[in-house]
């Protein structure tokens, strides 16, 4: 195989073919097969000593994909798993693995990063499940910087969590802050207590809002967008009616006829069902479309908001009725 080394600034869209890590930058460029390297991965030694793990040496290991999905590692510098045939390094004593290019790439001890401490933060090689002051969680597997001057502890992956988010569950941003005001609080997520004296997310409008910090980047949550310094977009509340008389509306579902409002009633009529959820209507007010076979819609319905924001998703989507081909089908939401 004929390797070219890469040129310094040459932007190489592929991940280094053995270890398939993505945050470095590859070394070494094969033309003909279209793959790059690491040097690291390319002419990994035995056995080498870290300054990450100066107790013992870390032996050259090669994870089989016959091992199976139980024997994932994880790599103590990156937190990101090893893929199915990669190369790491592992201290079997001290269950302490790094991937080839983080043993002999990542030996940084200490790190200054004025976004989130003002002093440098200093490597604290011992395993401890000290808590991180940025996602209030204890995590022996993770690296572990401190300063000592202001008793500040943080894992080495949350340096690098976001300042300002948007994320499926709030109308309104969250930005990241150390502590909260003196009051009770709990999860937007999860619901569970807020410590107010670690890092969370709180909303920027003010709202009675906060999220844990792993829980406001989870990624069915949180599109993965850094928003700091970034004009916030407002999503424009489309009614979805036009008033035309008293009691006599324009439904954006139904364009060709207008809709009155029907009283209450308590009986339950079979031949008429809501047209957004395709279930009976009784006991309530709704709005019907006379010139067709008495379909309905609930007036809880008819006022609801037109642009909501799903869980799945950060961004908004708009409600379309249903296909005149399948009208059994009720509304659906579109982006």
């Amino acid at each position: 195989m004929d390797l070219s080394r890469i040129n310094v600034g040459k932007e190489v869209d592929s991940l280094c073919y053995t270890c398939r890590h993505e945050s470095i930058v590859c070394d070494y460029w094969c033309e003909k097969c279209c793959i790059a390297y690491h040097k690291e991965c390319l002419e990994p030694p035995r056995q080498i000593k870290v300054l990450y793990h100066p107790k013992h040496p870390l032996q050259l290991h090669c994870l089989s994909v016959y091992d199976g999905r139980d024997h994932m590692i994880m790599c103590n510098c990156c937190g990101e798993c090893s893929n199915d045939d990669g190369l790491y390094y592992c201290c079997s004593i001290c269950n302490f693995n790094l991937h080839t290019v983080c043993a002999i790439k990542q030996n940084i001890l200490s790190i200054n990063h004025p976004k989130r401490h003002d002093h440098t933060l200093i490597y604290f090689p011992r395993k401890n499940s000290l808590v991180c002051d940025i996602c209030a969680l204890g995590d022996d597997k993770c690296f572990i910087y401190i300063c000592y001057q202001c008793d500040f502890v943080v894992h080495k992956l949350c340096l690098n969590l976001p300042t300002t988010i948007r994320i499926s569950r709030h109308d309104h941003r969250l930005s990241f802050t150390p502590s909260l005001s003196n009051e009770d609080w709990s999860c937007g997520v999860c619901r569970k207590t807020v410590d107010k004296n670690y890092g969370e997310y709180s909303c920027v409008k003010g709202c009675d809002y906060a999220v844990h910090s792993k829980c406001a980047t989870r990624r069915d949550l949180w599109d993965g967008k850094e928003l700091e310094g970034e004009p916030e977009i407002e999503y424009e509340e489309l009614k979805t009616f036009e008033e035309i008389g008293d009691g006599i509306i324009q439904h954006f579902s139904h364009p060709k006829h207008h809709m009155k409002l029907e009283k209450e009633s308590d009986k339950v009529d079979d031949e008429k069902w809501c047209q957004a959820c395709i279930l009976p209507i009784y006991e309530e007010k709704v709005s019907i479309m006379e010139d067709c076979s008495r379909k309905a819609v609930p007036t809880d319905v008819t006022t609801e908001k037109r642009t909501l924001r799903y869980a799945s998703f950060g961004g908004p989507f708009l409600p379309t009725g249903p296909s005149p081909s399948d009208e059994s089908r009720g509304f659906s939401h579109r982006r």
